[in-house]
């Protein structure tokens, strides 16, 4: 009861504060990333799942994490949200492609008795949209798997949220704020709950800053 009543109350904390961005509004600067060849691909396929159900919408620590916390080029942008269903079975999803080849926002509606297999699950739907040209084939030379020679690879990002220190709230707020976020930790591994043990898995640190931002008070001094 004291986690629930936690984890609500601290999910309420971060409605208030925490932005959700639009991805038709980062459409044209996804698009100059992918195009920009000073900097490394870091993947065919990047993937980041996203809490946002809202059809076009994502967190906007996903956009800090391609664009702030190191810019990331991909042929393939993917921002997977995952909706449980109060059916057992369900296995559907769906696609949002903003008008593009190479930016979607895919939704796998899973019963609660389904496996999360987000990787098995993301592949066959990079094959059904291969199949109906909405997407471009992947050769891979090197590929050692006939299945894999059209497909990519893949690298999904996992962001996670750590409390800012700048962040300005009461004493409770900031209490709650941390227990969620400690529960978090303890809890199973978002690897092996979403089924990436065997993928390309990269865990990023952002900062959640809630509040207004602290204000600093550094004073300039002469140099002696």
């Amino acid at each position: 009861m004291i986690i629930m009543v936690v984890w609500h109350k601290a999910n309420k904390i971060e409605q208030d504060f925490v932005k959700e961005v639009s991805l038709e509004d980062y459409k044209e600067r996804l698009k100059e990333i992918k195009a920009e060849k000073s900097i490394p691909q870091y993947a065919t396929n990047l993937v980041y799942l996203t809490s946002k159900e809202t059809p076009g919408m994502v967190d906007n620590e996903i956009m800090y994490s391609i664009f702030d916390k190191q810019p990331k080029r991909a042929d393939v942008y993917w921002f997977v949200n995952i909706l449980v269903t109060d059916e057992p079975r369900t296995m559907e999803y769906t696609v949002e492609n903003f008008g593009t080849n190479d930016i979607f926002k895919i939704q796998l509606r899973l019963g609660f008795r389904v496996h999360q297999q987000v990787s098995t699950y993301l592949r066959q739907v990079v094959i059904d949209l291969m199949k109906e040209g909405t997407i471009e084939k992947q050769p891979q030379k090197w590929s050692t798997n006939k299945f894999n020679q059209n497909i990519g690879d893949f690298c999904f990002v996992l962001v996670r949220e750590e409390l800012s220190i700048d962040s300005e709230l009461s004493n409770m707020s900031l209490f709650m704020m941390s227990m969620k976020l400690a529960i978090k930790k303890v809890s199973v591994s978002p690897i092996k709950w979403f089924g990436l043990e065997y993928t390309d898995v990269k865990i990023e640190h952002v900062p959640l800053l809630l509040g207004n931002p602290k204000k600093t008070n550094l004073k300039r001094v002469p140099l002696k």
